[in-house]
């Protein structure tokens, strides 16, 4: 073993002297190690220094860190480093099509490439590396030379035209999708001369199959594979905004608006879904690999599997797992349907906030983001989102600082404040709309993050609360008590803890789809969605519904008073007063079901029955502090919100009463979860119109005979399994005994 490496002299030096052009980081913590020419043999001395490490020690210092051991491979052992492999030789784009590889390549083989292929991309779309999936189909790699040798070799017959066509469209098409993925969607845009080159590529493949007719099935089955291409990126361009358009200003040097072509794409997607719901049908004509499993599609002429790994950064030897051609082709059919659904439903944040649930992938998510919001902050191209928050804002609480001619709206001070706190809600909720862009792990950790700032915004709204209410206050006092408009009260801030409210409702939902919780938790979680989410909800639901009865009498005075002749007549105006006022209690009441607050008790009874029982263990690593820390860690993320949304463990032991509950014993804990469950079965039984309502009834129902027979003893030794196979309402699971 020697202390130096000739090939590796100039490495630092060179690191160096690229970072030195700014000041501010020319001074090195740790400067490079100094390398010389004579090498020095310290085989032996490593051995007896290592020697002296304890099993499981590591080195460390302040040039060699925990990092670097971790990271670190052993070069050329072909265990541990994947270019230690000799690289060999292989041909061209221009080989290929000069040795003939296309001219002779039979109608199946074409139709398995293409299906390999299109495996390929949906196994690079899933995470894998493009190097290793889609460019180890050798003509995937370059479709500019692809195209320009294949028009350097005139086939005497349209019918020796057909893989050289067909892979051509391919190629350029498929390096479309792949800057639409790699870019996420929103920095590219589709050439006009693709599309017209895989729709000449189909109409040769229908003139061949025409003088043809043994060949026409599996030619038709590649010509539904380009025309699905086709009208994939068609629908994309109707979708997304251009390259060009992302950052190009009018004349006036505002953003060009981009408005999503939505009937348009879903055109392209119908027609796109119609193609993919015939893969599957004509997989099989497609040449079959040897060995009866696809496998890296080496036996295919135009893969070769090691083609890019020259170009793979050093690591540990890893083989990238592909998908199977049928597989393949069905994520694919799914891709198209759910980016149908996007085209065809205008979106919404609750609508963004669950298609992450849909087997939707990152590609899917990003176009449904890009739809939503094309450039800057306006919806669809359109309504800005400050005007969509104000709305809603006046929708949910009626705040009378929007009220036209109150002495909040007039008020300066007050404007001004509710201004910076609109523009630093807007800014917050892109956050939360590029967070739920994510997959559902990554979506619950920004969320997480996103708490900070909703917190911030509950004190901004009391603050502007608090100025209204000193402005209108003081012309209440110089005007006889007029208000001009409805009283003043929290209506931000009931505003801001709805919203608080439902996020934290998500993020804990979120944590039951994943599964994050361990059933020894599930008491305590339950208690803090019944206790504080629950009834908090309601608390602010409540308030603003007084809001709004407040605002619609103020209104209906005012007009009774400019319109004393109308005081006994319904006219239309007042017919649309009743029918907005209607219309926000409708709104309002759907934000918050007594049912589900009683789900939540039976819930935390049933488990707390369980500990009594014995049924359900608590581990304790550490003695007085395992459920503690449990605790602590299950809800550390909602310190930002203070009281009362963040409750420490001392005051949730006393406010749930846990304790005295299983003193009194697993029957009463059993029993009482049983009323409960009864009691959510009768009140959601009454919302008919509520798929989700009646899926919970369902589940309280059979819960409560669970609790029943658990209470009555008549199966003791039974052990309880809590069954979250329905997706409709994961906070409450079936509870079965097995």
């Amino acid at each position: 073993m020697d202390s130096t490496c000739e090939g590796h002299s100039s490495g630092p030096d060179d690191v160096t002297s690229s970072t030195t052009d700014d000041d501010s980081v020319t001074e090195k913590k740790n400067p490079p190690l100094a390398f010389t020419e004579k090498r020095i043999d310290i085989t032996q001395d490593f051995l007896a220094a290592a020697s002296e490490l304890e099993l499981g020690e590591l080195v460390m210092g302040e040039n060699f860190t925990l990092h670097e051991a971790m990271s670190a491979i052993e070069l050329m052992d072909p265990k541990m480093d994947g270019g230690c492999f000799r690289l060999r030789v292989h041909p061209t784009v221009e080989d290929v099509v000069a040795q003939g590889w296309l001219r002779g390549m039979p109608d199946d083989e074409v139709l398995a490439t293409v299906d390999a292929t299109f495996a390929c991309l949906v196994s690079w779309m899933e995470g894998a590396f493009i190097a290793q999936t889609l460019h180890t189909n050798l003509l995937m790699t370059d479709p500019d030379v692809l195209s320009a040798a294949c028009e350097c070799q005139p086939e005497k017959e349209e019918k020796d035209r057909v893989a050289g066509r067909t892979m051509t469209a391919l190629s350029h098409g498929l390096a479309h999708m792949a800057i639409l993925v790699r870019h996420a969607i929103g920095s590219a845009s589709v050439c006009e001369e693709t599309l017209d080159l895989i729709k000449a590529a189909e109409k040769t493949l229908i003139t061949v199959g025409k003088s043809n007719n043994d060949r026409v099935p599996v030619l038709n089955a590649v010509v539904d594979r380009l025309a699905w291409l086709r009208a994939a990126l068609e629908a994309m361009q109707h979708m997304i905004i251009p390259r060009h358009n992302m950052y190009s200003k009018d004349d006036d040097g505002e953003p060009i608006n981009f408005r999503p072509r939505l009937r348009q794409a879903a055109e392209r997607l119908s027609t796109a879904v119609e193609c993919a719901t015939r893969f599957h049908d004509t997989v099989e004509m497609g040449k079959m690999a040897p060995v009866g499993q696809d496998g890296d599609f080496g036996w295919l002429t135009c893969f070769i599997p090691d083609l890019n790994r020259r170009y793979l950064p050093p690591a540990f030897p890893r083989k990238s797992e592909f998908l199977t051609r049928r597989h393949g082709l069905k994520q694919l059919e799914k891709f198209t349907r759910r980016l149908y659904d996007v085209a065809t439903n205008v979106p919404h944040i609750q609508y963004l906030r669950s298609f992450c649930e849909l087997e939707s992938c990152a590609l899917s998510r990003s176009v449904l983001q890009l739809v939503l919001l094309p450039n800057d902050e306006r919806v669809l191209g359109e309504t800005h989102l400050m005007d969509i928050l104000k709305d809603t804002i006046k929708m949910q609480t009626g705040a009378p600082l929007m009220y036209p001619g109150s002495p909040s709206n007039k008020s300066e001070v007050v404007q001004e404040l509710f201004d910076e706190f609109a523009s630093d809600a807007v800014r917050v909720y892109l956050c939360l709309i590029q967070a739920f862009g994510h997959n559902s792990g990554r979506q619950r950790d920004k969320i997480g993050i996103i708490f900070d700032d909703f917190a911030n915004l509950q004190l901004e709204a009391e603050r502007v609360d608090q100025e209204a209410t000193i402005v209108t206050g003081l012309y209440a006092q110089a005007h006889g008590g007029d208000t001009k408009g409805p009283p003043i009260g929290t209506h931000l801030a009931s505003f801001m803890n709805i919203q608080s409210l439902r996020l934290i409702h998500w993020y804990f939902e979120l944590g039951f789809r994943l599964e994050l919780f361990a059933e020894c938790e599930y008491a305590s979680v339950w208690w803090y969605m019944r206790e504080i989410v629950s009834k908090w909800t309601f608390s602010w639901v409540d308030n603003a519904t007084k809001f709004i009865y407040a605002e619609y009498q103020s209104d209906l005075m005012k007009y009774q008073k400019e319109n004393p002749k109308a005081v006994k007549t319904r006219t239309s105006k007042l017919i649309k007063m009743d029918e907005k006022f209607k219309k926000k209690l409708a709104n309002l009441k759907n934000l918050y079901t007594q049912g589900e607050e009683v789900v939540y008790t039976g819930m935390h009874m049933f488990c707390v029955g369980l500990q009594a029982s014995g049924k359900m263990r608590i581990p304790e690593l550490l003695p007085g502090q395992s459920e503690k820390m449990r605790y602590d860690h299950r809800m550390a993320s909602l310190q930002p919100f203070a009281h009362p949304y963040y409750v420490p463990f001392p005051n949730y032991k006393a406010s749930s009463g846990i304790d005295v509950m299983v003193l009194q014993g697993a029957t009463k804990c059993f029993n009482d979860a049983a009323s409960c469950f009864k009691s959510a079965k009768d009140a959601l039984s009454l919302h008919t119109g509520d798929a989700r309502c009646l899926a919970q009834a369902r589940i309280a129902g059979q819960n409560s005979i669970v609790c029943k027979i658990l209470a009555s003893g008549a199966r003791p030794d039974a052990k309880v399994e809590f069954d979250f196979s329905d997706k409709g309402f994961p906070f409450a699971p079936t509870l079965k005994l097995t």
